[in-house]
């Protein structure tokens, strides 16, 4: 699940805009939203994916060179991911599970184990279609484990994930909710140095996050994307505050990238979203 810019006549339209106590109604009308314009959105973020590979080879720059000495800790490391928001996969998802560790990793023995969630039935249902649902690529040892339903559902065990990548994602949230999934997602990351079962030690577990930068209480747009089916949801706490949020001390992240980009729709609007990569301590 994942949201661009609007054209002027969404940006000048006033429909009720839900409040935060409204949320699982208006998850529940995201939901069926993103399930009746599937074709219609990963058409247009297939032509529109720039700017999510530009951050992902950030993150991946960061989560991932360790491997390319095997002396360094994350040699042969199974890097276990979380995508927020995955859609059909389409761009990250894809790009995750076809990424081939044999060119840095001399044995080819890390892997990612990518668990992809959508508020979307039907997003995922065309992700597995597209992706498949386990081992799904025979050059590399990439594991994707798919789940459906809210993210605010989502439940890990503490120090538990590499990373977690949410792009478009969590700005579909009250923006109470969002400053609790900052929180719960930081829990969520490595510590530096930190094992688990499969034995994968390295550096601390890494973030990649997009907000709006001005702040709003909630924007609803009735037809995004000119679809009749298109209700939409966003709210944002803004740049300063986010990036309060972001770096509370209970949370333990070192923020390595903070920036505000602005982006186009059809050459019409720009809007301005926050980018932000973070670093478990």
């Amino acid at each position: 699940m994942s949201t661009t810019n609007t054209t002027k006549a969404e940006e000048n339209a006033q429909p009720h805009i839900p409040s935060a106590s409204d949320s699982e109604a208006m998850k529940s009308r995201l939901k069926e939203s993103y399930d009746a314009i599937a074709a219609t959105y990963n058409d247009w973020t297939t032509q529109h994916s720039s700017l999510r590979e530009k951050y992902l080879d950030k993150l991946l720059g960061y989560l991932v060179p360790s491997v390319a000495a095997p002396s360094q800790p994350g040699h042969g490391q199974v890097y276990r991911i979380l995508e927020l928001g995955c859609g059909a996969g389409i761009p990250v998802t894809e790009r995750l599970v076809n990424f081939d560790f044999a060119s840095s990793d001399e044995k080819g023995a890390s892997s990612f184990h990518i668990v992809a969630n959508d508020l979307s039935s039907t997003q995922v249902e065309l992700g597995q279609k597209r992706l498949g649902g386990s081992l799904v690529s025979f050059q590399t040892n990439n594991l994707i484990e798919w789940i459906q339903g809210d993210m605010t559902k989502l439940s890990f065990p503490d120090e538990s994930l590499d990373a977690v990548i949410g792009m478009y994602s969590i700005i579909h949230l009250p923006k109470e909710e969002q400053a609790v999934m900052i929180r719960r997602i930081a829990r969520w990351l490595k510590r530096p140095s930190s094992s688990d079962d499969h034995g994968s030690v390295g550096g601390g577990g890494i973030m990649l996050l997009n907000f709006g930068d001005e702040a709003s209480d909630g924007e609803v747009i009735d037809k995004w994307l000119g679809e009749d089916k298109g209700w939409m949801y966003w709210s944002a706490w803004g740049t300063e505050k986010t990036m309060e949020i972001v770096r509370e001390k209970q949370n333990g992240l070192e923020v390595l990238v903070e920036e505000v980009v602005s982006e186009k729709e059809d050459g019409a609007v720009d809007v301005m979203f926050l980018w932000v990569i973070a670093r478990r301590t």
